[in-house]
């Protein structure tokens, strides 16, 4: 019998809430909400970590099939 894994990938939105500097440009504001998010640390003011929203699931033609080995 045929054994395969279906990779699914989905679209995940994070809200970062940041304090900025009222000269920071938006590209700045970008570049640190994504040095928080790549080091997994965005909490927000009550210490809690900032919601991660479903947005949606990628077209199936970039959904991956991986056969499964039988033992």
């Amino acid at each position: 019998m045929r054994k395969v894994t279906v990779s699914i990938p989905e679209v995940n939105i994070s809200y970062i809430t940041i304090a900025g500097d009222d000269e920071a440009d938006d590209q700045d504001i970008k570049e640190r909400a994504n040095v928080l998010l790549e080091s997994g640390d965005y909490k927000n003011a009550d210490g809690e970590y900032n919601p991660i929203e479903y947005s949606h699931t990628m077209d199936m033609q970039v959904w991956d099939i991986t056969e499964e080995w039988n033992e």
